[in-house]
């Protein structure tokens, strides 16, 4: 039986492993059209304003976003340690074998158990070119909280896996389930398919280059670089996320609020019923920096970062209220230039913009995102750029 990685007992060593104070923190952040940044003023002292914590502004979708891998667990290394439950944490699942998980009807996964919803992220997360497929399964008649529409909270019982493939071969299964009522209390596992597909099992301590592919297996300790810094740890089941007509046989928000599975449903009787703002050009930009980069870059996150790069409510009727372009748009880094570039969007500009520089370097420790990927995304970068050529 494998151990429970509970997110609130390592949040606060992870923060600290992975990130400094930041240089000059106690100082408005300067834009480069003489302006202050809209998440900073005189006295910003790392507390809240207007939601957003004091964070690190030197970052493309992030520089030092997530754990440093310099000081977090050695990614190379392949084997981490994992962390054990604390007496009064409850007892996990048994999680030895996907199949019992619920997923999976047989070993080999050849069907999906009644209750597994299969759904598809609007917007997806870089993984090497991996493909991916996803399910949600909550408890009967359970409800998910989502009275903060931009932090859902699942119920004891939620269960999310997602299984990647890569050069058209399985190569892990995903599991994350809430085993009890705390905030941390979140299995995480990676599950190893053999090369026969016929099996997979749990791997808590990772493995590298499965199948004889690059794809890398994280740790249960890895795993929370990513999901450990938002309010709720799961990143691809959400609001913006659903918001969007999927094909048939996938969950959207629709159909979420048709199955009664939220306890307060957004406005509107169908999607969008949160409306993005701008051209199509500025929603891929929101889109992809919010499944990219704001599971760390995010006004509820406990590590300091700036900048801010999540979609969140309250801040989506323009475009230039946006998260993303008010923490990035003519905002100077604080700290020395990254490769000659000092503006994270610099209008126009994209080659001498923070933002690209740091998805693009080859310098993989202060390559962003900064966990889970090994090779740069020719599409993001394609988005990232037409969205900062664009600007005026």
């Amino acid at each position: 039986m494998v151990g429970v990685v509970r997110i609130a007992v390592v949040l606060t060593v992870l923060a600290a492993a992975c990130h400094g104070a930041p240089p000059g923190l106690g100082d408005p952040e300067p834009r480069a059209d003489g302006a202050i940044a809209a998440d900073a003023g005189p006295g910003d002292d790392g507390a809240v304003r207007d939601g957003m914590p004091g964070t690190d502004p030197d970052a493309g979708p992030g520089a030092d976003a997530g754990p440093d891998r310099d000081a977090g667990p050695d990614r190379d290394a392949g084997i981490d340690a994992g962390i054990d439950p604390p007496l009064d944490a409850p007892p996990p699942p048994q999680t030895d074998d996907l199949v019992t998980t619920g997923l999976c009807v047989d070993n080999a996964c050849t069907a999906i158990q009644p209750g597994a919803i299969a759904f598809e992220p609007r917007w997806h997360l870089w993984s090497d070119g991996a493909t991916k497929r996803r399910w949600i399964k909550l408890p009967a008649g359970a409800v998910i909280d989502t009275a903060n529409m931009d932090y859902w909270q699942f119920p004891v019982g939620t269960k999310l896996w997602k299984e990647f493939t890569r050069n058209g071969t399985r190569v892990e299964t995903r599991y994350l389930v809430r085993t009890g009522p705390r905030p941390g209390d979140w299995l995480f596992m990676g599950y190893e398919w053999n090369a026969a597909q016929s099996h997979a099992v749990a791997r808590p301590n990772g493995k590298q280059n499965v199948n004889g592919t690059p794809h890398d297996i994280p740790s249960q300790t890895t795993c929370l670089g990513c999901h450990a810094n938002n309010t709720t740890p799961v990143l691809g089941f959400g609001a913006f996320q659903l918001d969007y007509r999927a094909s048939a046989g996938f969950l959207d928000l629709d159909g979420a609020i048709a199955a009664g599975w939220l306890s307060q449903p957004p406005p509107g009787a169908a999607s969008p019923h949160l409306p993005l703002p701008g051209n199509a050009t500025d929603q891929a930009a929101l889109g992809y920096c919010h499944a990219n980069c704001g599971h760390c870059h995010n006004s509820d996150s406990q590590l300091t970062n700036r900048p801010m790069l999540r979609i969140e409510g309250a801040n989506v009727d323009t475009m230039a209220r946006t998260r993303l372009y008010q923490s990035t748009v003519n905002v100077v880094a604080r700290t020395s230039p990254f490769d000659g570039a000092s503006i994270l969007a610099k209008p126009g500009d994209p080659d001498d913009s923070v933002m690209i520089k740091r998805t693009t370097t080859t310098d993989v420790p202060r390559r962003m995102p900064a966990l889970g990927i090994e090779t740069v995304d020719p599409a993001g970068q394609a988005i990232l750029r037409a969205w900062i050529a664009a600007l005026p």
